[in-house]
């Protein structure tokens, strides 16, 4: 199995890992990223004109672009990521802001992009609801208004669905146990998920009451004998 992006966070970005792991694609999609066909190249990451101070040095400028530019070829990164790597890179702070703030102006660096395509992409593949896809994007240094923005753009109504939908295949693969205890483990099932307590609540008495109700009805029709139903399926 493919790594994740792992346990990242502002002092621990992650920096292994593909774009289409988050569904966040370098292609065509991706403004200017490095390796697509998009407007931006390396060249103008540098700026035209641009300051070279300490650009010959380990923790310079150069070294700065060079390391940024590598990461971004093999995966999307958000600036909080970047600027954790540049500082484990030693990367003198100055030089590291100088080199980021270029990228963000070219389109190198999009973390509204980034934000918005990771909630698509892990609520649709991954089924994660709000909560934890908050926790996600803010653990790779999104700031907060970016991250409210993106998550508000998770219709409500289509959550709701998505949680029914892997509640419902969890539920079907449960083992023969207490009603009670499929009940608890669906739920906690769906809270690790990210899911609120009340979608929670809603989904679990949904699918429960769908799921074991159609079990009801397939068991009174298996013990029928084939005499008890017409041909016209009226029993």
């Amino acid at each position: 199995m493919a790594a994740d992006y792992g346990p990242s966070g502002l002092g621990q970005a992650s920096v292994q890992g593909t774009p289409e792991q988050d569904g966040y694609q370098q292609g065509g999609s991706e403004r200017g990223a490095p390796g697509s066909h998009g407007p931006f190249s390396s060249e103008q990451a540098s700026g035209e004109g641009a300051s070279e101070r300490g650009g010959s040095e380990a923790g310079g400028e150069s070294a700065a672009r060079r390391i940024a530019l590598d990461a971004l070829s093999r995966a999307a990164r958000t600036r909080g990521q970047l600027e954790a790597l540049l500082q484990r890179k030693e990367v003198a702070p100055e030089a590291a802001a100088a080199v980021l703030d270029r990228f963000e102006e070219v389109g190198l660096i999009d973390d509204r992009g980034y934000a918005e395509a990771f909630v698509e992409s892990r609520h649709r593949v991954r089924g994660q609801g709000s909560r934890v896809l908050s926790m996600e994007l803010r653990r790779r240094g999104v700031a907060d208004d970016v991250v409210a923005d993106a998550i508000g753009g998770l219709d409500p109504d289509r959550e709701f669905e998505t949680a029914c939908r892997i509640a419902r295949s969890r539920y079907e693969r449960m083992p023969a146990v207490a009603p009670e205890v499929k009940v608890r483990r669906l739920a906690g099932f769906l809270a690790r998920k990210g899911y609120s307590g009340l979608v929670v609540a809603r989904v679990v008495r949904q699918v429960v009451e769908s799921v074991d109700s159609l079990a009801v009805a397939a068991e009174a029709l298996d013990g029928m004998g084939d005499g008890e139903i017409g041909d016209d399926g009226d029993v």
